[in-house]
């Protein structure tokens, strides 16, 4: 045998022995620093290589629906021998996003999906829907609504009806925003916008602000929604972006418990805060033990919250205000869990002023990037140069240079009590009138509903009467 051979072999036994001490180390207790430089090797390679696998089947996917992600992920992160959640934490470190987004250009062609299954029978309406479309009036008579009229009949939608109504027959319809209807037969169907439709023919009007959809921007399925359910309403809006999301656990984000009836119980959640914060808040908060509506406040990230509720409570938010204010928070991010506006480069060059000049000039946009780098960012988002000026100069922090500063959560929950007392509170008399108090915030009116079941339910939680 030559003498190469013998340092051969002994380079293989090495290795051999090698190998078999690094599978004997346990990483979740690494002792010393050969065995914790290892560790942090070995996860930094498992991240790289789990995170590019996922990219790689993304990619090349044929998944439309959330829960096939979620399995995807599942058996991914079982080939790498860690959990689902850990992979959705190690993606969103990566990509600062969540792989969700990553199908959202294939659940969203349309921009009006029209479900026709009998036991659901709904529209679902994205958010850029009526943009770039002129406003017509046209005549009542003239329409028929898409979903059925049961669903306008249940105690919320008649309050929330019977308050456009009172708009309407004060001459204040121009708080309303059109609706959105499809040419259909002889004459226009309403796509969005059903209470506003119902609200108009109670006040007895002749015809109402419309927005027409062309056909080719509209889809008609035979079936419910994949994403249709409580939880499902969160990941539809792309709820969770950046770290916060990981933290809230990637099964209760993406739908994972799509069947309501093994969809765990939920206790609702108590805001404890010390002595100091409850004596200035009268009466005293208190666990709430009445059955609360479901709504994007009972699935609320409880750290979040409770810090939105100190930074408001100390700045001098209190009763009703404070109940309305984090009703509106709770909506405009999913449960206190959305910090960061998601899109690709495209989707935000709609405020570039090399791609949108007009859009961009009144964002105050004026270097190209600027539409992404001035993304909205906090628990009331801020979007556009100008806005981070304005909210920097008032706080104190450069957020024009530093804009990323702007979804660190301490800096968010400033900017949302910043924005609602310059912006909102001047404009507001009535802070139980959700519909008003909304106008101020998303002028489109999107999620009215769930904006007013969350007042509710901070009305219950804070003790106050309606």
């Amino acid at each position: 045998m030559l003498l190469s051979d013998l340092f051969e072999n002994d380079k293989q036994l090495a290795e051999k022995w090698s190998a078999k001490y690094k599978r004997s180390i346990n990483c979740s207790n690494p002792k010393g620093f050969s065995q914790r430089a290892h560790c942090q090797s070995k996860k930094k390679r498992v991240s790289e290589d789990a995170t590019s696998e996922l990219a790689s089947e993304l990619k090349n996917t044929k998944a439309t629906s959330y829960d096939a992600i979620d399995k995807l992920m599942k058996k991914i992160a079982k080939d790498y021998n860690i959990t689902a959640n850990e992979l959705h934490d190690l993606w969103v470190k990566k990509y600062n996003e969540t792989p969700d987004d990553w199908i959202k250009d294939k659940l969203s062609e349309a921009k009006v999906t029209l479900y026709t299954d009998p036991s659901y029978f709904g529209a679902d309406v994205s958010d850029n829907a009526g943009e770039g479309l002129s406003i017509q009036e046209i005549p009542l008579d003239k329409l028929v609504g898409f979903e059925p009229d049961e669903k306008m009949q249940d105690t919320k939608s008649a309050a929330n009806m019977s308050k456009m109504v009172d708009l309407l027959k004060a001459g204040k319809g121009k708080e309303l925003p059109p609706i959105l209807v499809r040419k259909y037969k002889d004459g226009y169907q309403v796509l969005d916008g059903h209470h506003r439709f119902h609200a108009y023919k109670k006040a007895g009007l002749k015809t109402i602000p419309s927005k027409i959809v062309p056909d080719e921007d509209i889809k008609v399925v035979d079936k419910k929604p994949v994403n249709e359910g409580p939880i499902w309403d969160k990941v539809k809006k792309t709820a969770a972006a950046g770290a916060v999301a990981g933290a809230a656990g990637y099964g209760a984000l993406t739908g994972q418990f799509t069947d309501k009836a093994k969809e765990p119980a939920r206790a609702p959640i108590e805001i404890n805060i010390p002595g100091g914060d409850l004596e200035q808040q009268k009466p005293a908060v208190k666990k709430e033990k009445e059955k609360l509506t479901p709504s994007t406040a009972t699935n609320a990230n409880p750290e979040m919250e409770k810090l939105v509720f100190v930074t408001a409570l100390r700045s001098g938010v209190k009763g009703k205000e404070l109940a309305q204010f984090m009703a509106q928070v709770a909506h405009e991010t999913l449960g206190f869990q959305r910090l960061v506006e998601v899109g690709d480069k495209e989707y935000f060059n709609r405020y570039d002023p090399k791609h949108s000049p007009e859009k961009a000039k009144i964002l105050g946009n004026v270097k190209p990037g600027d539409g992404l780098r001035y993304k909205g960012r906090g628990f009331i988002q801020i979007t556009g140069r100008d806005n981070y000026r304005r909210a920097g100069k008032a706080l104190g922090i450069d957020l024009e240079n530093n804009p990323k500063l702007a979804s660190d959560p301490k800096v968010a929950a400033k900017i949302a009590v910043w924005y609602w007392k310059s912006r909102v509170k001047p404009a507001v008399d009535d802070y139980t009138d959700t519909i008003g108090v909304t106008s101020k915030i998303n002028p489109s009116m999107n999620g009215l509903g769930d904006r007013d079941m969350n007042f509710r339910h901070y009305l219950q939680r804070l003790q106050l009467e309606d």
